[in-house]
């Protein structure tokens, strides 16, 4: 499943959901494996009230951290 830059997956409601922008923000999850951790958008589903993950590349990291900002 492609998802756009707004789109997450909700496990709860097992479909996209779309996240205005100013709810979402950059996450890294530290992994004693990969040395400077795992880059992720971080959104909150409101149909749900859960946080919701998606994981991006690191080459990504820095230009979504300037657009969203960090968590």
């Amino acid at each position: 499943m492609k998802l756009k830059e707004n789109e997450f997956y909700c496990v709860e409601l097992k479909k996209k959901v779309r996240i205005h922008a100013d709810d979402i923000c950059v996450k890294t999850f530290r992994n004693k494996k990969r040395k400077g951790g795992v880059p992720a958008l971080e959104g909150y589903c409101k149909q749900t009230g859960s946080l919701i993950y998606k994981f991006i590349s690191p080459e990504d990291k820095d230009y979504y951290i300037e657009k969203y900002g960090r968590c």
